[in-house]
């Protein structure tokens, strides 16, 4: 497991294996499962929902790759401005009032 070390820690070889020939008690073992287990449901969680956000994303595609275009604007924050203004900017009688409507 210590062969596994990344960044600072990967110059810690031996003092990780010392660390990780302690003795873990059942209840230790037992609350590490618990906790794992929890992670495993939140990736699982995270994974559904991205795979959700891609789904109803995939009609305004076009729209994310211009919004992209913009310096500074990235994947996820063209998905937000798409999610709270959407593609139909007819109910804005300008860009400022986009703007103004945006609180900035």
């Amino acid at each position: 497991m210590a062969s596994l070390a990344k960044g600072r820690l990967k110059g810690k070889e031996q003092e990780l294996q010392k660390a990780l020939d302690g003795m873990v008690s059942s209840h230790t073992r037992f609350m590490l499962s618990v906790q794992l287990a929890h992670v495993d449901t939140l990736d699982e969680a995270i994974e559904n929902l991205s795979d959700e956000i891609e789904a109803r994303n995939r009609p305004f595609e076009q729209a994310l790759q211009r919004l992209q275009n913009i310096p500074g604007v990235g994947e996820r924050t063209a998905e937000l401005i798409v999610a709270e203004i959407a593609i139909d900017m007819s109910r804005f009688a300008s860009h400022k009032h986009l703007a103004s409507w945006a609180g900035l």
